[in-house]
C-alpha cells in the first residue's frame, strides 16, 4: 500500500455512497437556511468593518479667553478720516484695550466722493471718541483749523520720509514723529492737547491742513481689534482729543 492509501485510513469523515443517502425536504430547508445565514453574517461583518462611525463629543475648555478677536471693514462716505477715532467699553462702562498685541492693526484710508482711495492708509487713533452731538461742529473746526469761507495758504514745508520727524517735546527719547498722527499720539500720551493753531506750525500737519476738499471726503476704516468676551460696545466716532487746551 502506498502513502496515500495509508493516509486515507485516518479519515474520520468518510463519504457516504449516493445509494445510501436519503434526501428529505427538512434537510433541504435546513441547507437553504444555513446558506442564507452564512451569507447574511458574512455581508454584515463586511459592512461593519468598513463603515464609518461618527462619534459626537462636546469638549468644554476650562480656560477663559482674554479677548475676542473681531475683524471689520467700514466705509463712511461723508466723514473725513481726520476726525475719526475708535474705542470700546465693557458692560460696566470701563474702557477696553483694543490691541491684539504690540502692533497696530486698525487703519484709516481717505476716500473721494466717488469712492476712490486717496494717498496711503494711516493709523486710526484708539480711544477718546466724541459721543455727544453738541461738540461735533466744534471738533470739526478744531481738527481742520478752518471756518466756513476761510482759506489757508499752501504748505511749502514737509518732513522728508528718510528723516526722523520731531515730536516737539512730547515724544520719548529717540522717538520719531513722521506724520501728524504720530505727533498727536505723542501729545495724547503726555496728556497735552494740540490746538489747530499749533498744528499750522507743525510741518507734519501742514499737508493735512491744506487739503481743500477734505471736508467732502469719506473714510474707509478696517482692521482687527480685541474685545471683551463679556460684551460691551464699540464706538467709531469723532475724537475729543482736541476739545480742550491746557494753555
Amino acid at each position: 500500500m502506498g502513502f496515500s492509501e495509508n493516509l486515507k485510513s485516518f479519515d474520520s469523515h468518510s463519504t457516504v455512497s449516493n445509494e445510501f443517502r436519503v434526501r428529505t425536504v427538512h434537510g433541504a430547508i435546513l441547507s437553504v437556511v444555513t446558506i442564507v445565514a452564512i451569507c447574511y453574517l458574512v455581508i454584515s461583518e463586511y459592512r461593519f468593518n468598513f463603515q464609518t462611525t461618527v462619534l459626537e463629543k462636546v469638549h468644554v475648555s476650562e480656560m477663559t479667553l482674554a479677548g475676542l478677536e473681531m475683524e471689520f471693514d467700514v466705509t463712511l462716505h461723508s466723514v473725513p478720516c481726520a476726525i475719526l477715532s475708535i474705542d470700546a467699553n465693557d458692560p460696566t462702562g470701563q474702557a477696553q484695550s483694543l490691541h491684539l498685541d504690540k502692533r497696530h492693526h486698525v487703519w484709516k484710508h481717505r476716500m473721494s466722493k466717488t469712492g476712490r482711495l486717496i494717498g496711503s492708509k494711516r493709523r486710526l487713533e484708539l480711544g477718546s471718541t466724541l459721543l455727544s452731538e453738541e461738540h461735533l461742529k466744534e471738533q470739526v473746526e478744531n481738527v481742520t483749523g478752518l471756518k466756513e469761507g476761510e482759506e489757508v495758504e499752501e504748505a511749502d514745508i514737509d518732513v522728508p520720509a528718510e528723516e526722523c520727524g520731531s515730536c516737539f517735546g512730547a515724544g520719548e527719547e529717540g522717538e520719531c514723529c513722521d506724520t501728524c498722527d504720530d505727533v498727536k499720539r505723542a501729545y495724547k500720551r503726555k496728556g497735552w492737547v494740540l490746538r489747530a493753531s499749533q498744528q499750522k506750525e507743525i510741518p507734519q500737519c501742514k499737508q493735512m491742513l491744506t487739503s481743500a476738499d477734505e471736508k467732502d471726503e469719506g473714510c474707509n476704516v478696517h482692521g482687527r481689534i480685541a474685545l471683551s468676551t463679556g460684551g460691551g460696545n464699540v464706538h467709531l466716532a469723532p475724537s475729543r482729543d482736541l476739545e480742550n487746551s491746557p494753555d
